[in-house]
């Protein structure tokens, strides 16, 4: 259950705004070549982080106070999006929300996506940190990543991968 959660967490954090560092330790980020993943909050030695690629694409730096953005967006190495995709659309707790998905971009603009909270009025985004979607999502995707993508973990960081947005799981 643990790691569920921390997987689960990882796939909110893919939703966040394109950013060069993880929030959490199991998290989803853009990564480039001129990038670190920093895993915050571990006991480094007793742990050991796996890094799976799972949308690639072109990064592109934000300007001043900006985040920046993965554009071209696509499978990442090691996963299996026809089947990511077919078990999205089957999956209860996700309903209908990607329904219309033929695509690594179109997933990725329904995790993006934002509703506006009816007491509020403010936009919120539709996944969010460890809910209800964000587990139903991250117990999709796990089961279909094939490979670890390479980089090179040491003390916190991992360093030497290439453009996309990251699992990095405990």
């Amino acid at each position: 259950m643990k790691n569920t959660r921390k997987f689960a967490a990882m796939m909110a954090a893919l939703t966040l705004s394109a950013c060069s560092i993880a929030p959490m330790i199991s998290s989803a980020a853009p990564a480039s070549a001129g990038h670190v993943i920093t895993i915050a909050n571990s006991d480094k030695a007793n742990h050991t982080y796996e890094a799976y690629q799972i949308f690639s694409g072109t990064y592109n730096a934000g300007g001043t106070g900006n985040a920046g953005s993965l554009t071209n967006i696509q499978w990442g190495t090691g996963v299996n999006g026809d089947n990511i995709i077919t078990d999205l659309k089957k999956d209860a707790t996700l309903g209908t929300l990607f329904e219309n998905c033929t695509s690594a971009q179109d997933v990725a603009d329904v995790l993006d996506s934002k509703t506006t909270d009816s007491v509020t009025n403010d936009e919120i985004k539709v996944f969010e940190d460890d809910s209800n979607l964000t587990q139903a999502f991250a117990k999709v995707v796990g089961r279909n990543l094939t490979d670890v993508t390479s980089g090179t973990y040491s003390n916190g960081t991992i360093t030497g991968l290439a453009d996309g947005y990251y699992l990095v799981q405990d």
